[in-house]
């Protein structure tokens, strides 16, 4: 609840244009919710072309909503750790391992 919905608002919140409390709030909520609404029709169409191409059966579908949300939080870790601007060559440990573990070249 924390990564997907207390932390998205405050960050929100801290950026908002709005001159009331209440405004940043309702401002940081509707983006909010604009971004999940978007991710969640993209994800519904998905998921629908896959079931109709045969490639996706509807008890295998908990395992992909597990997958794709543990793919979403390595890739905020990933992001969110960056070497300095001098040392791009070198991954950071965490990625590195995602990587290994994911069967993906180092970055």
């Amino acid at each position: 609840m924390l990564t997907w919905a207390v932390i998205p608002v405050l960050q929100g919140y801290a950026i908002s244009g709005a001159f009331s409390v209440l405004g940043r709030l309702a401002s940081s909520l509707k983006r909010l919710w604009v971004f999940y609404l978007i991710i969640g029709a993209l994800v519904a169409v998905g998921v629908v072309g896959l079931l109709a191409a045969g490639k996706l059966q509807l008890d295998t579908l908990p395992a992909l909503v597990f997958t794709l949300s543990n793919t979403y939080g390595e890739r905020g870790r990933c992001q969110g750790s960056r070497p300095p601007l001098g040392n791009r060559s070198q991954p950071q440990a965490g990625c590195q391992a995602a990587a290994v573990e994911l069967n993906l070249p180092a970055r």
